[in-house]
Order: C-alpha cells, then structure tokens, then sequence
C-alpha cells in the first residue's frame, strides 16, 4: 500500500465502539496499578528487587560525565559500564543530575516506564481486536502479573526494554494492518532504543523484523514509504541505528563478542570486585576442580551482597552432591524444558528477587491452564475458520503472528540461553528469570485474552474471561501482602 492511499481503519480500535462499562474497568485497571507501583516503590527496601542496587549505582556513576564512565577501581563492584548497551543508565544520569538522584525518585521514574509500557499495550491491543472485553481482560491479566508489577516498582533496565518492546509490538501492529511508512519508521526506532537499552532486546528485535519482511515482501520495495518518515524521523532513526553499529560492531571487533565479559575489560582480579561475577568465579572453580569446597565457601563469604552469599551457597550444596553422586544429572529437552516452563511460571507470576514469593503447585497448574486453554481455543477456532466458504473475507487474527514472535524469543531463551547454561553448570534454575519473558509478555497476553474472548465457545466466553481475571488479580496485590514480611520493608 502506498503512503498517499486513503487510511482504512484499523483493525482496532481506537475507532472501534466501546461500552462505558470497559472504560471504566480499564481506567480502574489502571489506577490499581498505579497504586501498587507507588506502594511497592515507597515501602519495599532497596536490597530486595533484583540487581536494584546496582541499576542506582551504575546510574549515579554515568551522572558524573555526558558520556561513557572509565573502569576504576571505584566501580568495578558495578560491572561492565561501556561497551554494553547504556541508554537506560545514561537516561537516568542526566535526569539524576538534575537532581532526581533519591531511591524514591528514581523508583518513580521507573514506574512511569511500566505506565508507559501498559499504555503501549492497550494500544496494541485496540490494533487487534475489536472487541471492548478483549480490551479489558488483556489489561487486567497485564497489570496484574506480580513480577511484572515488582519490577515496575524497582529500579531496572527492565522497564525501559519492556517499554520499547512494547511500543514497537504496537508499531508493528499498526504497520501489518495498514502500512504507513510512519510506522515503519516509529517500528525501527523503538528497536534501536531497546537494543541501546537491552542486550536481550537483540533476537526480539531480529524476530519482529523478520515478521515485518515476511509479511509486507510485497509491498517494502516502495521506498516512497520510507519517505513518508519525515525528516526528524529519518534524523532519529539514523543516529540509533549508527549508534547500535558503534556499540556492537566495535565490540565484534575488539573482543569477538556482541558484549565482552567483565573480565576481558578489567581484568579477573578486578572483575572479582563484580558480586555477579564473583559468584560464577566461584561456581566455575568449585566446578572445574580450581577450589575445593573450604575455598568455595570461603571466597563466597567475601561476595558483598547477602542474597548473592546465600543464592551461592545453596548453588554449591547442589554441585557437590550431584558432583559426589558421579551419576548423569542432564535432563533430556523434553524434561528440561517441562522444568524451564515450570521455573518460568513461577518466577512471572511469583516474585524473585533478592527475597521471593514462590507459587504453590496449584497456583502453577492454574497459570499454566489459562495459557494451554487459550492455545486450544484458538487452534479450534484457526479449524473452523478455514472451512467456511467466507474465510478470505475474515480480517486477519494478527495474535497468532505475534504471538510466534513471542514463542520464537522464548525458544531462544531456552535453547541458546539457559539449556546451556545448565549443561555447563548442572543447576536448573540458573540464569531463568521470569522477567525475561516481560518483552514478550504483551503478544503471549494479547493471544490469551483474544482467546479466550472471541475464539472460546461463545457460553464460556464470560465465566473463563472472569475466571482468568480472578486469578490473576488474586496473584498480584492481595498475594503480595500476605505473603511478604516486615524483612520486606527494612524490618
């Protein structure tokens, strides 16, 4: 479609009719979360959500100069601060410098992020349904989701990749159904933005472009919609992209990898200083034969953060008894990856940070059936779809696209990613992290409530969409408060 054909509307809505009724449930929706966002950010202490801490660092140390920090011996307990993607510290640092520096302020400034990104989803979903319910349950189980509410609530990179993930989610949307060129430009800058703030953000990115090239093959070669950008655009997407190829391309060249470990900077003795790598240091000799177990510990007790103390010791009682036992530990991929999901499940809807909140086995089987349902639903309704004679006429289901965008990346974290390091490490859980999954949580949510609303037999359409909701409002704020102690709070 060229950028000079009329606009068509959208398959969502924003000009789709909506009942008064699911406006002010999305505005209450949004409210409650607003609420939770301030109440954790005020109340919960600083060295409970994950890596918190050294987000406030890394950003204090990027306000002390407009470009990259130099490794010293005065961060090095930090980590790699260049040569990795730095817009969220950086961002923050000026915003710091002006005197937003405080926990409190900060912790705001996050939880606008995670506003923003709820903003994104609810335009995103408005793109591909029509239907007000859908809209309602979609930000119900959104805002609703206790990792992501806590992470919300913290200082974390997170937020920023999870707002750009969403933006261009919604962009990409918008493109798939009518075309424009300025939202292929919005689209490759939000990708941009999120690879400069997330190196995660980098096979997210490839996927979405690969969706956006498979789709639209037929109409990309008409560079007038490239045009259509407009200057400031055009000026916007250059300097992201050229600064992504600076980033990146210069660390291919110097260390032979999209991001150099800590210690192929500083150094092993420097990087020991990094309570994250002082851990895998620890781990690794314990599990090369380097340490016996007298020294593990002992270089354990030297690691500055508590959390990271007790997480490794616990990680070492584990590799001694499967190193003693002499028997092959390795799940197959079938057994892993029922583990993988079950970990995941529990470290979304659960909390884990430096404290956790972990889910009962029937709170996971309940999680895990909203999905299972959602994924039946519509495979029952892609059948029937393709045996009615109107099928060509039917406008396209773009969640299921999407949601293979989402599915993709999520194999990536499991093949590429975590497998690995469990193959190399013998620990099940290392390295999965519920809050991984948040860049794609918008498109596996929006394929749930489409799902469940609109492809579900039309008699259970209600009870399952009020079903859903129940619990996971049920998982977010009321489990939260019952579940965490004075210890939360600096107690």
């Amino acid at each position: 479609m060229s950028t000079d054909a009329p606009e068509t509307p959208a398959l969502g809505a924003s000009q789709s009719p909506d009942v008064a009724w699911t406006r002010i449930a999305i505005r209450l929706a949004f409210a409650y979360f607003g609420l939770r966002l301030a109440a954790i950010a005020f109340f919960v202490d600083p060295a409970i959500p994950p890596d918190e801490t050294t987000h406030v660092g890394r950003i204090l140390a990027f306000a002390t100069t407009w470009g990259i920090p130099a490794a010293s011996p005065e961060n090095h307990a930090l980590g790699l601060l260049g040569h990795r993607p730095f817009l969220y510290s950086w961002t923050l640092a000026r915003l710091a410098a002006l005197g937003l520096d405080d926990l409190l302020a900060l912790r705001a400034i996050n939880a606008l992020l995670a506003l923003g990104t709820v903003l994104y989803g609810l335009r995103f979903i408005r793109v591909v349904s029509r239907d007000p319910r859908t809209h309602c349950v979609f930000i119900v189980l959104l805002t609703n989701t206790l990792m992501f509410t806590g992470v919300g609530a913290s200082v974390s990179y997170d937020n920023a990749a999870n707002l750009c993930a969403a933006a261009a989610f919604y962009y990409t949307a918008s493109l798939l159904c009518e075309g424009r060129g300025r939202d292929l430009g919005a689209l490759l800058l939000c990708l941009g933005l999120g690879c400069l703030s997330k190196r995660s953000f980098l096979p997210l990115a490839a996927g979405i472009a690969t969706l956006v090239v498979v789709h639209e093959r037929r109409r990309l070669p008409d560079w007038r919609r490239f045009a259509a950008f407009g200057r400031p655009l055009w000026v916007a997407v250059s300097v992201v992209l050229l600064a992504n190829v600076v980033l990146y391309g210069g660390n291919l060249l110097r260390f032979g990898r999209l991001v150099p470990g800590f210690e192929q900077v500083v150094g092993t003795e420097a990087a020991l200083a990094n309570r994250i790598f002082a851990r895998d240091h620890v781990l690794g000799g314990y599990r090369e034969g380097r340490l016996d177990l007298a020294e593990a510990l002992a270089a354990t007790a030297r690691i500055p953060h508590e959390g990271d103390r007790r997480s490794t010791r616990a990680q070492l009682g584990v590799l001694q008894r499967r190193l003693q036992s002499g028997d092959d530990w390795r799940l197959d991929l079938p057994r892993y990856t029922y583990w993988w999901t079950r970990i995941m499940l529990d470290r979304s809807f659960g909390y884990f940070g430096h404290k956790v909140i972990r889910r009962t086995p029937a709170d996971l089987v309940a999680f895990a059936a909203v999905f299972l349902l959602a994924i039946g639903f519509s495979a029952s309704d892609r059948v029937r779809a393709s045996r009615r004679p109107d099928r060509q006429a039917r406008p396209p289901d773009l969640t299921r696209p999407i949601a293979a965008v989402a599915l993709a990346y999520a194999g990536v974290l499991l093949f590429a990613v975590n497998r690995p390091t469990y193959l190399e490490t013998g620990l099940l859980d290392a390295g999965v992290q519920g809050r991984y999954l948040f860049l794609v949580w918008l498109p596996l949510l929006g394929f749930v409530a489409v799902a469940l609303c609109e492809h579900a037999p039309q008699r259970l359409r209600t009870p399952l969409a009020v079903a859903a909701c129940a619990l996971f409002l049920y998982g977010d704020g009321p489990t939260f408060w019952l579940r965490t102690t004075s210890a939360w709070f600096g107690g």
